[in-house]
């Protein structure tokens, strides 16, 4: 069994999206992963996204995000992107979906210009 100090020093070295990953593992892993989850989100460096459509409207606000903004990660439980989800996050580099997404919608990632990953969690 691996001990609570185990765990914390651990997820300092794995993924963020591992870390989603292993939130579903076991109690005591979801603790230590969602704290380095909630540290990464607070610093602007990944959003958490529930899949929904936006607005035009929004889409244009999210222009205005920090730079540092480079990671997208969908919640669990989701089987479609929205329209316009990550529209004009210029500076995404990865986004990751959970496993059972069935569709990403118009425009879901358009304009992000940097954007190299899109990976979908499954598992076997």
């Amino acid at each position: 069994m691996h001990t609570p100090e185990f765990r914390r020093y651990f997820v300092e070295f794995v993924p963020v999206d591992v870390l989603m990953a292993l939130r579903v593992a076991t109690t005591a892993w979801k603790v230590v992963a969602e704290e380095v989850i909630d540290e990464c989100v607070k610093s602007g460096a990944i959003i958490v996204h529930d899949g929904k459509s936006i607005s035009v409207s929004e889409a244009l606000a999210r222009r205005e995000r920090p730079e540092l903004l480079t990671r997208v990660i969908f919640l669990l439980n989701i089987t479609k992107v929205g329209n316009r989800a990550c529209q004009f996050t210029s500076n995404l580099v990865i986004v990751v979906n959970p496993e059972g997404v069935e569709s990403i919608s118009y425009a879901a990632l358009a304009s992000c210009r940097s954007l190299a990953t899109v990976s979908f969690l499954t598992t076997y």
